[in-house]
């Protein structure tokens, strides 16, 4: 089945003149590229010099199919001509963030947007969790980027993961004027908010969800706007990677959610509305006290089976909220299990 790289050679030689949800993903994906490293945030380059400038930066760190991605754009009549400017990228310990976000210059005086999702640091899996009891540092980051846009052009905004819902609570706080000038909100499986508010509803016509069968993070906290349902040539939580949705010509290929994420969806909004917002923080703070004194300081450095003995010794939560806890752990790890066999292999 055609993936992303199928669609940029059958795209290679039709200019980019109307946006579609594939390109979309391109850019969702390509924000994940270590941009920072190669251009400073007042300056601005073609994909194509992109390219060419990472291949000059000695310890230059990216994943391998990133690489292929940028490389692809930057021989693509499509896209090699396109201008990415405005990377701001922020790091702060203190306040449990990360944030990263470029604006990618489209014909006809448009302007795309995007917002970087987490790393596999653990400083950003914790800033995510923390929007199950309270508002993110990265929120005020991604409102004041979009603020500081172009007061002429026309936009489109979106990201994947976190980035997705960085993108449409930038959108749903701006002010009425750079609202009226965004076309969409492309939220690429983010999660959604805790409450839903006047401003939400104002702008969900504009807001449009693309959601794996397979989604665990795309199904978190509330959404009532459109949603679309892709199909993956991966299950669990690996269809959370954008390489693995299925394309076919210039879209996805739609299907529905499976009998997983259902059952996930199910028991974590039980769970949600079962633990209070001052249990919700205790226990997220209690998790990563606890994972920080293994040392792992990355996703992929933590022990599940530990993680599962940490979380089920929580001594706030009565026996109904351990049980439902424990479900999660187990469909979680279930989903996971061949991604973390997968980046073993890789290692």
């Amino acid at each position: 089945m055609a993936n992303v790289f199928d669609y940029l050679k059958w795209r290679d030689d039709i200019p980019l003149e109307t946006l579609n949800e594939v390109d979309v993903l391109i850019f969702n994906r390509l924000v994940y590229f270590p941009w920072e490293k190669i251009v400073n945030s007042n300056e601005s380059i073609t994909m194509c010099n992109a390219y060419q400038k990472c291949l000059t930066i000695n310890n230059l760190k990216y994943a391998k199919q990133d690489f292929e991605l940028l490389k692809a754009l930057a021989i693509s009549n499509r896209y090699k001509n396109l201008v990415v400017s405005n990377v701001v990228s922020k790091v702060d310990i203190k306040k449990e963030t990360e944030f990263m976000a470029m604006t990618i210059h489209l014909p006809k005086n448009y302007l795309y947007i995007v917002f970087r999702g987490t790393s596999n640091e653990l400083m950003g899996w914790k800033e995510s969790l923390n929007m199950y009891y309270k508002n993110i540092h990265s929120q005020i980051d991604a409102l004041d980027y979009l603020n500081k846009t172009s007061l002429t052009k026309k936009i489109y905004i979106g990201g994947h993961s976190k980035g997705g819902h960085l993108a449409m609570h930038a959108a749903i706080n701006t002010n009425r004027f750079i609202q009226n000038r965004i076309e969409k909100v492309f939220n690429y499986d983010g999660p959604g908010f805790l409450e839903l508010s006047e401003n939400y509803y104002k702008m969900s016509k504009k807001i449009i969800s693309y959601l794996p069968s397979s989604s665990i993070v795309g199904r978190l906290l509330n959404i009532n706007h459109q949603i679309v349902i892709v199909d993956t040539d991966k299950k669990g939580f690996i269809s959370h990677n954008l390489y693995t949705w299925k394309v076919e010509k210039d879209h996805f290929i739609f299907t529905e959610f499976n009998k997983e994420s259902n059952l996930l969806k199910k028991v974590i909004d039980k769970f949600t509305l079962k633990v209070s917002k001052a249990n919700r923080e205790k226990l997220i703070n209690d998790i990563f006290d606890n994972i920080y004194k293994t040392g792992a300081t990355n996703i992929k450095e933590i022990n599940f089976s530990k993680l599962k003995d940490i979380l089920l010794s929580y001594r706030n939560l009565d026996d109904e909220s351990k049980d439902m806890l424990f479900t999660i752990i187990k469909l979680l790890y279930e989903s996971t299990k061949e991604n973390i066999k997968l980046q073993k292999e890789k290692q």
